[in-house]
């Protein structure tokens, strides 16, 4: 799946938490972002703390196998 259709998702997500509970205080969003690269992260990042979310997803650890033994990717997030 390209990057603007997961962003489009993450977006709808955001938008069905504010419309079924506009005045919650703590919210948790969590899961396989599929995030291979750097710039996805960024993108990901940069949507949710505009959002008012922060990522508390450890930075040095990766969830995912590496590909080939090369690259260690994170594919899961969490932010609060």
């Amino acid at each position: 799946m390209r990057l603007p259709k997961r962003t489009q998702q993450l977006e709808k997500v955001i938008d069905a938490i504010g419309e079924i509970e506009p005045d919650i205080d703590h919210v948790i969003i969590g899961g396989d972002f599929n995030s291979f690269f750097m710039k996805d992260k960024r993108v990901f990042n940069t949507l949710m703390d505009n959002e008012g979310y922060k990522n508390i997803t450890p930075d040095d650890e990766h969830t995912a196998t590496s590909v080939f033994g090369i690259i260690k990717s994170r594919l899961d997030y969490i932010y609060c």
